[in-house]
């Protein structure tokens, strides 16, 4: 088996190659591409996981989102239709793009990975005393799943109203528990921590288990989600297994378990479009929406630029309240717009067509390599703190990292206030625990 940066080498070549193939004004007609790059691409991931399985699994949101995209470019390449900018499908080189953006994105977080010792801090953050941690945890814990059983008993949830969720939540939810996605979404880093812990501790009391039941059934009853709360909860439960059960190796009863409630969830899914009137292979329609608006990028001679275009409009501009909003009224049709706009609908697959669109090719590709070693960076920082015990900070490093990769690889702008709120939270934790170090007499120590 050839070393990875061979593979790198070879699938950044083929990209590249491939890109000016089908850019170009002959016609090519290669229908074996996507087949090998998936070859390449799977053999890419297994030399991941073999060189490093950490750094591999605490990036698994940026996996599925990059995977995600380029399994969407390869149906729409292959012409599919995309309903929503009302177009149909082709090869016009914006797959061979996002592979680019992919191998570089996860080699640049490997590096930040393996050189996050590199970055320290003044004083080691010391670890709160177990109550103290506790009573943080029970704070996250407790209301999330109060306010769940609140809602639950008063409207029965999305499903038992016979609702979608955005409907749900933006009409029948009883006021004030708005909050209750969220909250569920981020207080699930303290469920996984509190269940691996009592699998390292060899542990039997009943609580973790029942709360992890709990959070899974205030999720499907409750928030009304179905994938994309199992895509949440796994890069949750990944990010936390790296920390506090380093030394744990997937079976294959794990992974048939993981591919079991994926096949039941993409069935649930397809059923739910039955019951629509439509026809279950919509499922495919709706996966080639993922990277509709990196195939609208390329495909306008207007948009795609090795140079900034219009950067003031990453975060919005003139009367375009964000980045995707400017991006989805240049290529919706203006009813569908003005109809999203209207229900609160989001289109998704921002990254990299939003850069690009804005602030262009060379710096969208710089900004993406920055990121992502950052990313790396903090994953390693996430590890090391729940290694040593210290959930409250590890769970300021993953709202961090979790944040910085909503707004790159989701385009959910509104987390910007979120992200500047974690930081705080951060430098404030660390103004404690040196406090606490001084006081005590502690040596200083590197972070």
């Amino acid at each position: 088996m050839p070393g990875r940066p061979l593979l790198v080498i070879a699938l950044l070549a083929m990209s590249t190659a491939f890109w000016f193939l089908e850019r170009s004004t002959l016609s090519w007609g290669f229908n074996w591409h996507y087949g090998l790059t998936a070859i390449l691409v799977v053999w890419y991931l297994c030399m991941l996981i073999r060189d490093n399985r950490a750094a591999t699994l605490t990036s698994f949101y940026q996996l599925y989102s990059s995977l995600g995209m380029l399994a969407s470019a390869a149906i729409v390449a292959s012409g599919a239709p995309m309903i929503e900018i009302n177009a149909q499908g082709s090869a016009n080189g914006f797959f061979w793009l996002m592979l680019g953006f992919f191998v570089v994105g996860i080699e640049a977080t490997f590096l930040g990975y393996r050189n996050a010792n590199l970055v320290w801090l003044r004083k080691k953050a010391l670890r709160f005393p177990s109550g103290i941690d506790r009573t943080i945890i029970l704070a996250f814990v407790l209301p999330s799943l109060l306010l769940s059983a609140y809602v639950f008993i008063l409207t029965g949830g999305p499903v038992l109203s016979g609702v979608d969720r955005v409907t749900f939540w933006r009409t029948l939810a009883p006021p004030g528990s708005s909050i209750l996605p969220s909250l569920i979404t981020q207080s699930f880093f303290f469920v996984a921590y509190l269940y691996l812990w009592r699998q390292r501790s060899a542990g039997k009391t009943l609580l973790p288990p029942l709360i992890l039941i709990a959070y899974i059934l205030a999720g499907l009853l409750v928030l009304g989600e179905k994938f994309s709360l199992f895509i949440s909860f796994l890069n949750v439960w990944l990010v936390v297994l790296v920390g506090v059960l380093p030394e744990f190796r997937f079976t294959a009863r794990h992974i048939v378990l993981g591919g079991v409630i994926a096949a039941l969830l993409l069935i649930t899914i397809a059923l739910s479009y039955v019951l629509q009137d439509r026809e279950a292979a919509f499922v495919l329609v709706r996966a080639a929406l993922q990277s509709q608006l990196l195939w609208s990028v390329v495909e306008d001679p207007a948009a795609l630029s090795l140079l900034p275009q219009r950067p003031e409009c990453y975060f919005g501009c003139g009367w375009f309240k964000s980045g995707p909003d400017y991006i989805a009224f240049r290529y919706l049709p203006i009813s569908l717009y003005n109809h999203y706009d209207e229900v609160g609908t989001k289109l998704s697959g921002f990254m990299p067509a939003l850069p690009i669109l804005t602030i262009g090719g060379m710096l969208a590709l710089l900004l993406h390599c920055v990121l992502c070693f950052g990313l790396g960076i903090i994953q390693k920082k996430i590890a090391t703190a729940l290694a040593e015990k210290q959930p409250v900070y590890g769970f300021l490093l993953f709202k961090l990292h979790f944040s910085v990769t909503l707004i790159w690889f989701g385009g959910t702008q509104t987390a910007v206030f979120g992200l500047l709120a974690t930081i705080a939270a951060i430098f404030l934790y660390r103004f404690i625990c040196v406090a606490q170090a001084d006081i005590v007499g502690s040596p200083k120590q590197k972070a």
